[in-house]
């Protein structure tokens, strides 16, 4: 991690994750959101290859963030259960 100094870093709170299984459950302009942020990731269609896609790439992002030190997943309740 590229984290000049301590005082710089921040812990990302919010930082949406999405289901082994790759079906989303939401609607309307969520769904939209969801869609453009796993299209810019690299992912492809729904199913378990492009949640695997999406969580890779956002893992990878967040890794090499330079002002993140640590960040919270924020799943939905059935989101693990797969």
């Amino acid at each position: 991690m590229r984290v000049p100094d301590k005082e710089s870093a921040y812990t990302d709170i919010h930082v949406h994750a999405v289901p082994r299984d790759g079906k989303i459950q939401t609607h309307g302009w969520r769904r939209a959101l969801f869609a453009l942020a796993a299209k810019r990731s690299g992912a492809h269609g729904t199913g378990p290859e492009a949640a695997q896609t999406y969580t890779e790439t956002l893992a990878r992002y967040l890794h090499s963030a330079r002002h993140v030190a640590f960040s919270v997943a924020l799943f939905s309740p059935n989101a693990l259960a797969a």
